[in-house]
């Protein structure tokens, strides 16, 4: 708890700082999530889901500096890792449809079937109740994005010059070569600020 209570975004946060934080809390979120079950043992798939795909979409903006295109550089990283994920059209469902959905109305829209185990159906095509869609795994999905964040973590954490923030008061910030530092940098802060904001609420209760 001292950890969550002392936690400040003025601090200077290196790449190993950063994911020291999000070994903690996403990592561990997810998996806790997938864990957990509802009291007739169903699963809790959709905020797995959704943290999942914004973990995602953190990695594509530390791997490419690209925060408008964060989610393609992060599927392109899945394709190399499994074929499974070669799809273009594939990738527009999962961004478009199954992130923006969950994100804005919580649940999926019709045809998107989203369950936390049966990693042997993920990505199958199905057809339930005479509706055609795709069947998503959350633990098979988590599976891939781990292989992919740990490779994209030790590759940042070869240069140990690799500091995310320096002094925000003094506004010098010092980045991974080729990012545009000044405008990702505290967008990556607000997002982890707001994870340890909503965690340290939960927590208080």
């Amino acid at each position: 708890m001292n950890d969550v209570q002392n936690f400040n975004i003025n601090n200077e946060i290196t790449v190993k700082s950063l994911f020291d934080k999000l070994d903690t809390y996403l990592i561990r979120d997810i998996e806790t999530m997938l864990d957990a079950k509802h009291k007739d043992s169903s699963g809790i798939g959709y905020p797995c889901l959704i943290t999942i795909l914004s973990g995602m979409e953190l990695l594509g903006i530390l791997i490419s500096g690209d925060e408008d295109h964060a989610f393609k550089y992060f599927w392109e990283r899945l394709e190399e890792e499994n074929d499974i994920y070669k799809s273009s059209k594939l990738r527009h469902i999962f961004r478009q449809t199954i992130r923006n959905g969950i994100a804005h109305y919580y649940i999926a829209k019709t045809g998107i079937y989203v369950h936390n185990d049966n990693p042997e159906n993920h990505l199958n095509k199905v057809t339930i109740q005479g509706i055609n869609g795709i069947y998503v795994s959350c633990s098979a999905l988590y599976n891939d994005f781990k292989v992919v964040y740990e490779k994209v973590k030790a590759d940042l954490l070869k240069d140990p010059s690799n500091f995310l923030i320096a002094d925000k008061t003094l506004g010098t910030i010092n980045a991974i070569p080729s990012m545009p530092a000044a405008k990702i940098v505290p967008k990556i802060i607000f997002w982890i600020f707001f994870r340890l904001s909503f965690f340290f609420i939960s927590c208080s209760k």
